[in-house]
């Protein structure tokens, strides 16, 4: 036997094999013991760990939509609320404003201009420092995203009634000083007009943006529950868009010629019928006309197409290659309105033909004169 054989046999302290995993009880086939925990089937502690996820995922999608679901209704109510906000905010200052504004017109007819002069401007004064004011708290409203359109609108409407107020406190003294009464009367109807602008944009642009915001919302308008939109009017009569108007209330010594002739806008009047004893005459033809010894009379047709009323206006017939003429004058005319005058000649014209030509005289302002003027060829018979 060899050195490393002996070795090999006699080393006593080489350690064990490990020995086998003792089989449990009762072997492949045998029973289980009584008291021993059951044994868990192959894979389910997999699907219970996957279920704990599945469940805690669930959860916090739920979490998450609620959060997203209350943050949501919270910014709808944080928007609704703005929205009142601003809407409430500019019907109280529109309210203000046209409070005053309608003192403004007040004072202008109440005789001050004539009896108190000194008072009236300083009414007029404290009404422009007034609207400036408002105007200032309007350009300041804290304003939603959704009112940006009425926003900008209702400035203007601001801005147009603190100039309008304004120009007619500068100008109210000279209206009353016969010197200066035409140009600063006609300043005054100016002021008054971007009154009467603020009064069409107010309703045409501020209260349907509003409205259009709420109703986007949902949010009721009117009622005893709805939000409140003003119908704000501060001119209470268009009389005062015209001159002559505006100096007869006030007082002012005007002529009645020259208050409208630099008033912007359509002045005149168009010659539309001229009819002789009963009977109309035509451009186009030869018109007979019987005559006795009393002097013709013509009756003119004419309406009103300009913007303004006019005064003093002069109605006239003449024939031609005889001095045989003669007008009359309408005191006033009213817009879009027809109406007569009758001119009756000094004298009957001799027998024959002649040319009639009937006008209505141009009034200050007007620049289409071509209708103004119809001419007749007329056989006067005896």
């Amino acid at each position: 036997m060899s050195f490393f054989d002996e070795d090999e046999v006699d080393e006593p302290d080489q350690p064990q094999r490990a020995a086998s995993r003792p089989r449990r009880p009762g072997g492949r086939g045998g029973s289980r013991p009584s008291g021993g925990p059951p044994r868990r089937p192959p894979g389910s502690h997999n699907q219970e760990v996957q279920t704990r996820r599945l469940i805690a995922v669930v959860v916090v999608v739920v979490l998450v939509v609620a959060a997203a679901l209350l943050i949501h209704s919270c910014d709808v109510s944080q928007t609704n609320d703005s929205l009142k906000s601003y809407a409430g905010n500019v019907d109280s200052l529109v309210g203000e404003s046209s409070t005053n504004g309608a003192e403004v017109f007040t004072q202008l007819k109440s005789g001050d201009a004539t009896s108190n002069l000194s008072k009236l401007v300083n009414e007029l004064d404290t009404d422009a420092r007034t609207a400036s004011e408002e105007l200032t708290k309007a350009d300041d409203l804290s304003t939603p995203s959704a009112m940006a359109t009425a926003q900008q609108s209702f400035v203007q409407v601001m801005k147009l009634r603190y100039e309008g107020i304004d120009q007619i406190a500068a100008h109210i003294q000279g209206a009353m000083n016969s010197t200066t009464a035409v140009d600063d009367v006609k300043e005054i109807t100016a002021g008054t007009s971007l009154l009467y602008a603020a009064d069409v944009l107010y309703k045409t642009s501020v209260g349907t943006a509003i409205a259009a915001a709420l109703n986007a919302a949902a949010l009721p308008i009117g009622g005893t529950t709805g939000v409140s939109i003003s119908t704000s009017q501060v001119v209470p009569d268009l009389g005062w868009l015209n001159a002559k108007t505006v100096a007869l209330w006030l007082g002012a010594n005007v002529p009645s010629t020259a208050v409208n002739s630099d008033q912007p806008g359509l002045h005149g009047h168009s010659l539309t019928s001229v009819t002789l004893d009963g009977q109309t005459l035509t451009t186009a033809t030869l018109n007979t006309i019987a005559i006795g010894k009393t002097a013709p009379t013509f009756t003119l047709s004419l309406t009103n197409g300009g913007n303004f009323d006019e005064f003093d206006v002069h109605c006239k017939v003449s024939i031609k290659g005889i001095n045989d003429s003669a007008k009359t004058i309408i005191s006033e005319t009213t817009p879009q309105e027809n109406t007569t005058c009758s001119v009756t000649l000094p004298t009957t014209p001799p027998a024959g033909t002649h040319t009639v030509t009937a006008e209505i005289v141009p009034v200050p302002g007007e620049k289409n004169t071509t209708n103004n003027y119809l001419t007749f060829d007329v056989d006067f018979t005896g």
